[in-house]
């Protein structure tokens, strides 16, 4: 059971990624009326965006140039991630104003042409200029763990446990407690007949 637990707790943040990019796709699918099979790849592209941002570079994505601009040392968190999502908002404006507004009006499945093309190119780009090896990146918070039985538990800089395993364990006490309750009889309900 705590083998379960512990995945179940490993998964939820292989979720969370899964239901923002869900999330992105209904509403890219809602706003514009294309499902935008890139979407994966500009994330991608965000992410090596981040790690080479932590290692003190800038990805140059135009083929010819320089693979990265040295930055002079490592960013921190808070600046990385505010260089991704600026330089990924800017490609979501790029891509609509150059491959997606013109297509408005074109067939559904040449929408889809173009967003699955999007996808190819971006994947190939990001392997040519960063490679196929991991991008190693430090943590973001200290890692520390402690035993807690047979399961080793992560210590954190926000606390022992993070916020969705204090979730679960509330939520696995909660249904201990609620499940050894006695069941009550309900009350027939006092509704008057139609006349």
């Amino acid at each position: 059971m705590t083998d379960h637990l512990a995945y179940l707790v490993l998964g939820l943040g292989n979720g969370a990624v899964y239901a923002a990019i869900g999330l992105a796709l209904v509403m890219t699918f809602k706003s514009s009326g294309v499902v935008n099979f890139a979407t994966g790849a500009v994330a991608l592209y965000t992410a090596y965006t981040y790690a080479l941002l932590r290692t003190g570079e800038l990805m140059v994505p135009i083929p010819g140039l320089p693979r990265t601009v040295d930055l002079g040392g490592p960013l921190g968190v808070a600046p990385a991630m505010a260089v991704s999502l600026v330089i990924a908002a800017l490609l979501g404006i790029l891509f609509y104003a150059l491959i997606f507004r013109p297509l408005r009006h074109a067939p559904v499945i040449a929408k889809a042409v173009a967003s699955i093309g999007l996808m190819i190119v971006l994947q190939a780009l990001i392997a040519l200029r960063v490679g196929t090896e991991i991008v190693a990146v430090e943590p973001i918070f200290a890692l520390d763990s402690i035993a807690i039985g047979s399961m080793q538990a992560r210590r954190t800089g926000s606390g022992w446990l993070s916020p969705s395993s204090r979730s679960l364990w509330w939520l696995r006490w909660c249904s201990g407690s609620l499940a050894s309750e006695p069941r009550r009889r309900q009350r027939p309900s006092r509704r008057k007949a139609p006349i």
